[in-house]
Order: structure tokens, then sequence, then C-alpha cells
């Protein structure tokens, strides 16, 4: 009974000096149980069978990715404990020498933990299963499901998934406790507090010497991944990663020497106030925190640019698709020996229902032969491609062709500007970024094709942004125009020629409603299921804007539904580390808070000595991490880049928020704890 009291007091006495740690136990748990409530979500959700699959998908993505999160979440904890144990040796000395034996103490911290864990598995999973309810609302907004079922929604798998991760968590901070109390002497324990962290001095010529090695090291990596080829060569790419991982250590190692030796030669700084002091503080710190400051600064760096580029994936293919999805359906044939009808006699045979189409649909053709390939068309700006070769291998394939006249049916349906070409001229339409930036090269430089014994030049120095077939993100990478009489009189079924044939139409409908019923109407009488892509006897396919949209939601739901997972606990993981260091030193340094007291020091001072000191902890690692992200989110845009256009701005606006709300909470929680605890009693 006596040591269940003491369990209980101690919790208390913890919860109120490491607030931190108990806020980071419950945020674990809080996210850990959202995330996994995720089946029990979309149950009462009205979604499409394209999305309801793509959700069942994700749900399997976040069973494997939250082992790796408990994982991460499991080192945290025995990271955080750790801390907590080495504020408490002198408290068990006391005990021993009070005629506990170390059986007794370990009882008490297994008593502890116990405690420690049901409490913020308690308040944890409540916390988890009423914000789950909002996770209901974010997941349907983006898989756009209709939630006319909205009900309280609890999930059993998830609640005891979390129970048992987090079990497993805590039996291995108690075998943890037990295995440290039983390596430690008395005389060790007893002395404790007299016992600081082990620092040796370092030279700081070597720390100067050692920080331009690393500077230099990290810029010739943030140079490489600068180059858009970086992304033709994946193996080199993760050689800079790693030069960037060791660089960063090599910072931090040799801050430390190198912070005191730039900022004493600067002498009105240095003496002013009681700069002397945080520095040196920080200087000591820093050097015994290079393997912390090392992976909180990767962990900024992941956070950042997970968020980012999540955000960005989603934003862009929703702008993508919206740019792209010009028409409601889309149906190609190839034209075979064995297949003479028009496509839509074809579809007649293959039992669509026409009559749900809106009048004045455009069914056009598209050429090609190796007779006229993309280099051709580049001409001389083929030279300067070599330099992109993101683009290189799209130069050598054969032109697709279309006549002027079947391309201005499909600028009518999809809303384009139309063409207007002479006898002897050609124009490119394209949508993708780099086709647009060369072709457009080209067609400054006059570039001429022939075909068919013929010559033409361009219709203008520009190039026509737009496209001939529907797609969910810019990928026309370029189809040539030509006058009517340019593509007749060839005879396109010879090798090395071919032919065929678009359809582009929208249904008849207002809204969205209307036209899903009329595109259910439209594949009722085909094999394939609803809104999915298939080949017919008469080698027809079909595309939907339905289809495209619902498969583009779920990817880009998806992906930035992982990313805010990851995002979330990286971020948390890294706050927590860091302000469970600093709240560590200031109860470590409050002998030395009171030696300025006595000098004179006057209560402002010291606590903006201990800001100062706070912030600079904080600061360091997200700088560098920052740092880091300009580079790895250049490297995320030319990715999101070969997809279609990217925007980063809003994305990156949308991280910084964040990390202002979850770091910088963090860190004024952190300052308002070491306060309490350098204070004068």
């Amino acid at each position: 009974m006596m040591l269940f009291k003491l369990s209980i007091s101690n919790m208390k006495k913890s919860m109120k000096d490491y607030t931190i740690y108990f806020l980071t136990l419950i945020l674990g748990v809080a996210i850990f149980y959202m995330f996994n409530s995720l089946d029990a979500q979309k149950s009462m959700m009205v979604m499409s069978s394209s999305t309801y699959t793509i959700v069942e998908l994700l749900i399997t993505l976040l069973g494997g990715v939250s082992v790796f999160i408990a994982i991460v979440l499991a080192f945290l904890i025995v990271y955080a404990n750790n801390f907590l144990m080495k504020r408490r040796k002198r408290e068990f000395g006391i005990y021993m020498t009070l005629g506990m034996g170390k059986g007794q103490i370990s009882r008490i911290l297994v008593g502890e933990t116990i405690l420690i864990g049901l409490l913020s598995l308690a308040v944890g999973l409540a916390a988890g299963i009423f914000g789950s309810q909002f996770m209901s609302i974010l997941v349907a907004k983006m898989f756009e499901a209709d939630m006319e079922s909205f009900a309280f929604v609890f999930s059993s798998s998830a609640f005891f998934k979390t129970i048992l991760y987090f079990g497993i968590m805590y039996l291995a901070v108690m075998v943890f406790n037990t295995v440290m109390i039983s390596r430690y002497p008395l005389i060790r324990l007893i002395h404790a507090d007299k016992q600081g962290e082990k620092m040796k001095l370092k030279n700081s010529f070597v720390c100067v010497g050692i920080f331009i090695i690393s500077a230099s090291i990290l810029a010739y990596a943030y140079y490489q991944v600068w180059q858009p080829q970086i992304l033709n060569d994946f193996n080199y790419f993760l050689k800079m990663i790693f030069l960037g991982m060791i660089a960063t250590f090599g910072i931090f190692w040799s801050l430390s020497g190198f912070l005191i030796k730039m900022v004493q030669t600067v002498k009105f700084i240095y003496l002013k106030g009681l700069h002397p002091f945080v520095l040196r503080q920080v200087g000591s710190q820093v050097n015994t925190m290079t393997v912390s400051m090392t992976v909180i600064c990767l962990l900024l760096f992941l956070t950042i640019c997970i968020f980012s580029g999540s955000f960005a994936m989603n934003e862009s293919m929703k702008r993508e698709l919206k740019e792209c999805a010009r028409a409601d359906v889309n149906i190609t044939k190839t034209y075979w020996e064995n297949s003479p009808d028009s496509i839509e006699d074809s579809m007649r045979k293959d039992g669509f229902d026409l009559s749900v189409l809106q009048d004045g649909w455009a069914e056009v053709h598209i050429y090609n032969t190796s007779e006229l390939t993309g280099e051709d068309v580049l001409g001389t700006a083929f030279a300067s491609l070599k330099r992109d070769e993101a683009f290189l291998s799209s130069a050598y394939r054969s032109m697709d062709l279309i006549k002027v006249s079947d391309y201005n049916k499909l600028a009518e349906i999809y809303g384009m500007e139309s063409c207007s070409l002479e006898e002897n001229e050609y124009q490119v339409v394209a949508d993708y970024d780099l086709a647009l930036k060369y072709y457009e090269e080209a067609a400054k430089n006059g570039t001429e094709i022939t075909l068919n014994g013929k010559t033409y030049h361009p219709v203008s120095d520009t190039v026509l942004e737009g496209l001939v077939k529907i797609y969910s993100n810019r990928t026309n990478e370029g189809v040539l125009i030509l006058p009517d009489e340019a593509l007749e009189g060839i005879t396109w079924k010879n090798e090395g020629y071919s032919v065929f044939g678009i359809m582009a139409a929208n249904y008849i409908g207002e809204t969205e409603q209307e036209k899903q019923e009329n595109e259910n109407a439209f594949l009722s009488n085909v094999k394939e299921q609803e809104n999915n892509s298939f080949l017919s006897l008469h080698g027809l396919s079909v595309m939907t804007k339905q289809a495209l949209y619902a498969a583009s939601v779920g990817l880009s739901s998806s992906i930035i539904f992982l990313g805010i997972y990851l995002g979330i606990v990286f971020l948390i993981s890294s706050a927590a580390l860091l302000a469970l260091k600093v709240l560590s030193e200031s109860t470590d340094n409050r002998s030395r808070y009171m030696i300025l007291r006595k000098i004179g020091a006057d209560e402002r001072m010291i606590y903006r000595a201990l800001l100062e000191q706070s912030a600079f902890y904080f600061l360091l690692p997200l700088a560098l991490a920052s740092v880091h992200s300009v580079f790895g989110l250049k490297v995320a845009d030319s990715l999101l880049r070969t997809l279609g256009k990217s925007q980063m701005i809003l994305p990156i606006i949308m991280t910084a928020i964040l990390l202002l709300l979850v770091y910088g909470g963090y860190f004024l929680i952190t300052y308002w704890g070491s306060k309490r605890i350098i204070r004068d009693r």
C-alpha cells in the first residue's frame, strides 16, 4: 500500500514537472486512434464503387504505416522516459538510504508506469474518439462522399489496436526502468544532482575547420539536387541525401566551438547582458546534443517536405483534373483491318445508350507515322533539350497528327482556342510544361518539317496550349495540327503508319447527379463495370470524366491523408524530443540561475536569458531543416512538374502555419515549464 501511495504521489509530481511528456503521450494515443478508425468512418458514407475501393486500399496502407508510426512513438516514449529517470536518480538514492531495495523501487516504477499508461490511454482514447468525428467530416470532404447517414462513430478495431500497441510500449518502458535502476550503485544515485552531462571540450579551430568542411559538403549536395537530371539517377540522388545527413551531423558537432569563436569576435554582442552565460550554456548543451539535434533536424525536414509535398500534389491533381477533363466522355477506337466501322456505328453495335449524349459530339481521327518524329519538329531546339532529360525520350517518338478541321471540332467541345492554317503551315498543340517550352523554342526558330514530300513551316512563334483527349493531368507532349489536305492521299495502314479515332461528348443533364445517372445508362449494356476503362470486340476504349475524377480524388486524398499522419507524428516527435531536453537542462541549471541572482541579475534578465536559450535550441534545427527543405521541395516540385503544372506556395504557407501552431506551441509550453523550474523558491 505504501508503494502504491508513493507511485500516485510521484505520478502527480511528474505530471506537474513534465507536462510535455504526458501531452505527447496523449497526443500520440489520440492521433493513432483517429487515423486507424477510418474503417468505421467509411461505413456510414455513401461513395462510388471506385472511391470505396481506394478507401479500402488506404485502410490497408494505414495498417502498415501504423506499425512504422508505433515504432517511432515507442522510441520517443523510451527516450522521453530516459530523461525523466535521470532527473529522479537522487530521489531513488534517498529511497535506498531509507532501507528500500532495488526491487521495491522497481515496483514503484512499475506502478507509476501502469498509472501513467492507463491515464494517458484513457485521456488519449477519449480525445481520439471525439476527434475521429471531425476526422469523419474531413475524410468525407476529401473523398467527396455523402454523409447523409452521419452518426457517432466508434471503431473497436482501432480501440484495441491502440491499447495493444501502446501497452507494448509501456511494457518496454517498465523493462527499461527496471534495468536502469539495477545498474546504478547507491553513491551515483545520491550524487546524481551534481553530475551533469559529460562534455569533452573541443578545439575551437578544429570546430571551425569541421564546420567549413561540412558546409562545403552540404553546398555540393544542394547544388547536385538542384540539377534537373538528378531525378534520372535515383542512386546518385540517394548518395546526395546521405552526404547531406553526414554534413548535418558535422555542422551540429562543430557548432559549439564554431559559435563561441565567432560570437566572441563581436564584442558588443558577446558582452551585452547575460550573453556570455547564454553562449556558454548553449555551447555546452549543443556539444552534448549532436545526435539529438541531427535527428530533430532531419525529422523537421521530413515534416516540411511531407506536408508541403502532399498538399501540393493534392492541389496539383485537383487543378490538373479540372483543366484536363474537358468533356464527360472520350471513346477511342483503333482501326484494324476487320473493324472499319465508325466509332458511332461500333458503339451502337456494342449496346451503348447514345440517347443520353448531347447533340453535336465530335468524332475525329488521329494519325501517326514514323516518317515524322518529335526531333524533326524540334529542329535546332533539340540540342537544348538534351540538357533536360525529363522530356528527351518523348522527342524520339513518332508524332501524332490531326487535321485542322478535326482539331477545331474537339476545340469546340473542350472549350479551347481554335486553329487556322494555310496550306503550307502547321501548329503544335500541347499542355505538358516541358513540351510547351521546347516546341515554342522550335516555333520561334521557324523549324520546317516535311511530310509526304511537302514542306510546312510554323504558323506562329507560339504553341497552342490544349489537348486532344481527356485525362487526369497535363500529359499531352505534342500533337501536330496540319491542313486537311496534308493528311489525305496517304495509306495509313502501311507499316510505320497507323490511325485511331476519338469521340468526345457530353452527357445530357445540368447536375453532376443527372450526369452520373446518364453515364450509368450509357455504360449499362457493356460487359465491364461502371467507371472502368475497357476494350470491346470492336476495338473501343472508354474513359469518362467521372472515372477520372473518382480515381484522381481518391489518389490525391490518400496521399494527403498519409502525409498528414506521418507529418504530424514526425512534428510531434521532434518538438517533444527537443522540449524534454530543454526541460532537463533547466533542471540541471537551477543552481546556476541561483548564482546569477546572487551576483545581482534581476528576474527580467534571467528570464530573458532563459528565453534566448530556449529559442536557440528550437530555432537551430528548424533553421537548418528549412534550408534543407528549400532543396527538398525543389526536387518535389520537379517531380510534380512531370505530371503537369506545380504550385508550391500555398502548401508551404499551410505547412508554415502548422509548424507555428504545433512547434511554436511546444516551445511556449517548454519556456513556461522552464521558468517554473528555475524560479527562486
